[in-house]
């Protein structure tokens, strides 16, 4: 059978391209760009084939179906950076542009950026280069990601709390200069600062702090967190208490 169930008879070459997915094995080698994309995650995962213009007809579909249905008010987007930027430039102008009709004039899309600087500098706002740091460049197209969930600082404050070693907390100036210098935060639209990275206590990928350092040390993250540049978020039971063992 075909996309749409018609019948359809297999002509030799296989049917590759009808498939929504991708078919070349798993991503073994995250230093390498094309299985980053187009491998499939831990063996279990399925691919979308986002380069395909089908597939990306259909995922906008479905999600803007989904803001209307579940009155959504923005996205947190799983692993980024293992989806072609070209979708992106896509789909978030639709997404923005599908909540806007609903009078979600601020709809939020931010990834989850379990990455280095340099990588998800290239999917915040409307991205830069290495070579584009420190200066009035962009990679062409419009803004994709509002910013991400930061693993950079929660790796140096996780550390110094469970370490009890407060020296490691000397890596946030660092990286916020850094990132003030590598980051689009400023939306084209009407030259306002509208970007902004993520900041968090507990994500899914990763045991609980308050199992690994204790309740004292996730009240102190929590209140760092709140007052420290960025975009608090609480979430992955946080906001529940939750204090189980294992990752959040």
């Amino acid at each position: 059978y075909g996309q749409w169930g018609e019948s359809a008879i297999d002509d030799g070459r296989g049917t590759y391209t009808w498939s929504d997915f991708h078919h070349n094995g798993d991503l073994v080698d995250y230093s390498n760009p094309w299985q980053i994309t187009q491998g499939k995650i831990y063996g279990t995962l399925d691919d979308l084939r986002l380069e395909s213009k089908r597939v990306q007809d259909k995922y906008i579909a479905m999600t803007k179906a989904l803001i209307s249905s579940a009155d959504i008010d923005g996205f947190r987007v799983d692993t980024p950076m293992q989806v072609p930027l070209e979708f992106f430039k896509e789909w978030n102008i639709a997404m923005r542009e599908h909540a806007k009709t609903l009078g979600k004039e601020q709809f939020g899309i931010f990834g989850e950026f379990f990455v280095s600087a340099e990588r998800y500098a290239t999917m915040t706002g409307r991205g830069k280069t290495p070579d584009m740091y420190g200066h009035d460049a962009f990679i062409d197209g419009p803004a994709t990601m509002k910013g991400g969930i930061d693993y950079t600082y929660y790796w140096y404050f996780f550390t110094s709390l469970v370490s009890k070693r407060p020296d490691y907390t000397n890596g946030l100036t660092l990286s916020y200069t850094a990132e003030n210098n590598m980051l689009d935060l400023i939306e084209p639209a009407n030259g306002q600062s509208q970007f902004a990275m993520w900041t968090f206590c507990n994500n899914h990928d990763n045991w609980r702090l308050q199992v690994m350092a204790g309740p004292k040390q996730m009240r102190l993250c929590t209140a760092f967190i709140s007052f420290w540049p960025g975009i608090p978020l609480h979430y992955s039971g946080d906001e529940q208490g939750f204090n189980t063992p294992g990752s959040a």
